[in-house]
């Protein structure tokens, strides 16, 4: 696959969580689309809800933190942007979560792959042919938002993160043409993440 995507620097994780605020050692889960229904954002605050403050759900989009959906995931512990490069949002990030209820081929689901997130989504569309259950990420029933919380749990724990991004980085080697840069960059972010201690 093609992706077309140019290359953009981004930050180091530590510089990013610190423009974002955001504390060194947690989970953050990453979000970005458009304040539409195709995107269900609305279901951003539940899954914030369903992690019980086991990890944070940071949101980006324009108008985000004015909606509904975004107010809600603040009071629910999360952070919702705007108007911030979303190479800072994929750096910050430990894992991607895409709640959409329909797609083609999502370019956040690549941007968050050449970044070294493991990727969340619901099945839908042409979700499937870009992320590999169990090998570069998770799919799972669309609209089952405790699921996508099971799963994003299941990724803060060292081992079961390691075998999603070793599988994520064979992945990006045999199907995409992205430069030996972008790849050797999204291994070494998988080793990072391989690093995270369990919550457990």
């Amino acid at each position: 696959i093609n992706t077309g995507l140019r290359d953009r620097p981004r930050p180091e994780r530590a510089a990013a969580r610190m423009l974002l605020d955001l504390p060194p050692e947690s989970f953050v889960i990453a979000w970005i689309g458009r304040v539409v229904a195709q995107k269900s954002p609305e279901h951003l605050p539940r899954l914030a809800r369903a992690l019980n403050g086991e990890a944070t759900v940071l949101a980006l989009g324009e108008g985000l933190p004015q909606s509904t959906p975004g107010r809600e995931l603040v009071a629910a512990g999360g952070a919702a942007l705007e108007s911030v490069d979303p190479e800072i949002v994929y750096a910050a990030a430990d894992a991607f979560v895409l709640t959409s209820g329909w797609e083609s081929a999502p370019l956040v689901v690549l941007e968050a792959m050449r970044a070294g997130l493991p990727v969340v989504a619901y099945d839908v569309g042409g979700v499937r042919e870009l992320v590999q259950d169990r090998e570069t990420g998770y799919l799972v029933k669309p609209g089952d938002f405790e699921a996508l919380a099971n799963k994003l749990r299941g990724l803060n724990a060292p081992v079961r993160t390691r075998r999603v991004l070793d599988g994520l980085h064979g992945r990006l080697h045999r199907k995409h043409s992205w430069s030996g840069s972008d790849q050797a960059s999204a291994f070494g972010r998988g080793q990072a993440l391989g690093a995270l201690r369990a919550v457990r």
